[in-house]
């Protein structure tokens, strides 16, 4: 059994605790994090997106939570507590506050001891950057090996990024599109639902689009994903533009990415092959695709770091090729954490494993 310390019980700190509730492989057996337990408690039996918690949860005495048929120690400690997860053998931390992203201070969970962090974010100190599907710039052949190859890689690591939701989301199509036609020059925008950091009514911040309301506008801004992408795609360095426009929607993001190709396209239906062999053989349960006129709702919930939109796959000259993929940024990058964790429990990921809130 895989025992894990969770730091930081945020969005997608809370979903990872739904999915491995009763994981028979994987138990979070503390969370940290400077709300306090019943507060967590809360937010982990009412949430406003997945509805009620399918189980118990119960904060104890502010030190202790119950979820399902487990009770985890609780934390509230501000700042990286290597002590508190030596005293419940944490041998995998999740730093999911957003906060310690950096390699240096998600190192301070471990406090030269031993062990893995495991950040939720870009970043660019980490030992290595990972986005399950993508190995050495190109899509997985074999997902067995892809898997043991991404396991092996991690357990030579101290801290491991798993770069962000939107890296995940564009790294998969972009890396297909790539291996399958070349890829001469590329742009990506990602339509990203309201996050956390933005403000509901306007506010100073350094960013003058990022002070204005996320209830009110779209808000075109940066994206951590331009760095991930070139981290586990770097052959794109230079050649790769990313956009971010923030939309008042609550969950799901799409991508599109526009690709000038290195030689001629073949026609739609040839494109679309190229998605939907590997969405059906090695990155089955990574990469999905969809024939259906869907909206962002439809997604939410799917386990799927990206489903590529066939309906709206465009070839609008010889070597110019859009592509849009859905994502839900939330659930779909909760379960590539939990998968990871189950590789390195020692199990294979199935595909379809995690669908459902």
């Amino acid at each position: 059994m895989l025992r894990v310390g969770l730091n930081g019980a945020g969005r997608i700190g809370r979903a990872l605790l739904r999915l491995l509730r009763d994981d028979p492989e994987v138990t979070v057996v503390a969370v940290n994090d400077r709300a306090g337990a019943a507060a967590v408690a809360h937010l982990l039996r009412h949430d406003s997106i997945h509805g009620p918690f399918p189980g118990r949860v119960e904060a104890l005495d502010g030190d202790r939570l119950v979820v399902g048929e487990r009770e985890l120690a609780f934390g509230s400690a501000a700042e990286p507590c290597a002590s508190f997860w030596r005293r419940h053998e944490v041998s995998v931390v999740i730093e999911a506050t957003g906060r310690f992203t950096q390699g240096g201070r998600a190192r301070e969970h471990l406090a030269g001891g031993d062990g893995l962090v495991i950040v939720t974010a870009v970043s660019g100190d980490a030992d290595l950057t990972v986005v399950p599907g993508v190995e050495g710039g190109r899509p997985w052949i074999d997902a067995r090996e892809g898997w043991r190859s991404l396991a092996s890689r991690v357990r030579g690591a101290r801290v491991v990024s798993l770069a962000s939701c939107t890296t995940h989301a564009a790294a998969l199509p972009l890396a297909v599109i790539d291996e399958r036609f070349g890829i001469e020059a590329a742009e990506m925008t990602t339509v990203h639902c309201t996050t956390g950091s933005q403000p509901t009514i306007d506010g100073p911040h350094p960013d003058p689009r990022r002070s204005r309301s996320a209830l009110l506008s779209m808000i075109p801004t940066t994206t951590s994903a331009a760095r991930g992408l070139v981290e586990v795609l770097p052959a794109l360095a230079g050649r790769l533009s990313c956009l971010a426009v923030r939309v008042p929607t609550a969950t799901v993001s799409l991508v599109e990415i526009v690709a000038h190709t290195r030689g001629p396209l073949p026609d739609r239906s040839r494109i679309a092959e190229a998605f939907e062999q590997p969405a059906a053989g090695a990155l089955a349960g990574l990469l999905g695709t969809t024939g259906e006129p869907l909206v962002s709702i439809d997604f939410r919930g799917d386990p799927h770091s990206a489903v590529v939109d066939l309906l709206l796959v465009e070839r609008p000259g010889d070597r110019l090729l859009r592509v849009v993929a859905w994502y839900d940024n939330e659930w779909g990058y909760a379960n590539r954490v939990a998968d990871l964790l189950r590789v390195l429990a020692g199990s294979f990921p199935g595909a379809g494993r995690g669908g459902g809130t």
